[in-house]
C-alpha cells in the first residue's frame, strides 16, 4: 500500500504532541523526530494553521481543537454529550427554552449540542455551526475563563459586529467579561441575534475542553428578572456538568 510521507509524518508529530503530558517546544519535537529543521517547520505550520495544533506564549505545542473534534468525536460523543444531554433537557423541562452546548476554538463558539423548546417562537441555532464568541453568552462566558490580556491580543483589529448590539471595542468586551466574572454567568443582549437574549455559564474541566452552557430566549420573553433566574440555574447546571466531568475521564 502506498502512503503519503508528508502526511504520515505529520501524523506522527500529531500523535506524539498528542501523548504528552506537556506542550512541546519545537526543539524538542525536532529531537525526537529525526526530521529536518525545515520540514518540521512546516509541519507544525500546517498544524497550527488548520487548529490541529496550538502554541502558547512560550512556544510551545499542544492538541488543538481541530484534533478533538476529529480524534475525539467518539469520546465526545459518548462521553460529554452522554453526561450534558439529562442536564440540558433538564434545563429546557423546567424553562421551555431553547439550550445549547458550545465549546471555545479561537474567535469561536462550536456549537456541538442544541435541545430546543416547544415554544411556537424560539432560536434554532444549528448543531455544527460556529459563531464568534464576543457576540454570544457561551462564548463571553467562555471568554471569562481568560485573563484580559490574552483576550485583547485574540482581537488585534477589534470586533466585527454582527448586529447593532455587538460589542465592538476591545475595552467594553472587557469590561463585559469582568461582570460575567463576578456574576458566574454571561448574558447576550441581542449582540449575535437580533430579538434574542441569552444567559450563559462556562465549564472548565482539565481533560476535558471548556464547555459553555446556554439557555436562548426571544425578547418577548427575556424580562431582566427572568434572565437573572435562567442564568442562576444555568449556572447550577454547569456545576453539575463539571462535578459529572471530573467523575468520568476520556480514555487515554
Amino acid at each position: 500500500m502506498r502512503t503519503v510521507r508528508t502526511v504520515e509524518r505529520a501524523l506522527w508529530l500529531l500523535r506524539t504532541i498528542a501523548a504528552t503530558p506537556a506542550p512541546m517546544t519545537f526543539g524538542e519535537l525536532h529531537k525526537v523526530s529525526d526530521l529536518p529543521r525545515a520540514s518540521v517547520h512546516n509541519l507544525l505550520a500546517t498544524l497550527e494553521e488548520t487548529g490541529f495544533v496550538v502554541r502558547d506564549g512560550n512556544g510551545r505545542y499542544s492538541v488543538g481543537l481541530a484534533a478533538f473534534e476529529v480524534g475525539s468525536a467518539h469520546q465526545v460523543r459518548t462521553g460529554l454529550l452522554r453526561l450534558a444531554e439529562p442536564i440540558l433537557r433538564d434545563l429546557v423541562r423546567r424553562h421551555n427554552e431553547t439550550c445549547h452546548l458550545g465549546i471555545l476554538d479561537g474567535t469561536e463558539v462550536l456549537y456541538v449540542e442544541r435541545l430546543e423548546s416547544t415554544q411556537p417562537v424560539r432560536l434554532t441555532t444549528a448543531t455544527g455551526r460556529r459563531v464568534p464568541a464576543h457576540a454570544t453568552g457561551i462564548g463571553k462566558a467562555l471568554l471569562a475563563l481568560r485573563p484580559d490580556a490574552e483576550v485583547a491580543a485574540l482581537y488585534p483589529t477589534g470586533l466585527p459586529s454582527l448586529t447593532p448590539s455587538t460589542l465592538t471595542a476591545v475595552p467594553t468586551l472587557l469590561r463585559d467579561l469582568t461582570e460575567t466574572r463576578r456574576r458566574g454567568w454571561a448574558i447576550d443582549n441581542e449582540e449575535s441575534t437580533p430579538g434574542v437574549r441569552c444567559a450563559a455559564a462556562a465549564v472548565a474541566v482539565p481533560g476535558w475542553p471548556a464547555t459553555g452552557i446556554s439557555l436562548a430566549v426571544p425578547l418577548q420573553r427575556a424580562a431582566d428578572d427572568r434572565i437573572a433566574e435562567l442564568g442562576a440555574d444555568v449556572r447550577a447546571a454547569a456545576d453539575t456538568l463539571a462535578a459529572r466531568l471530573q467523575e468520568f475521564r476520556i480514555p487515554a
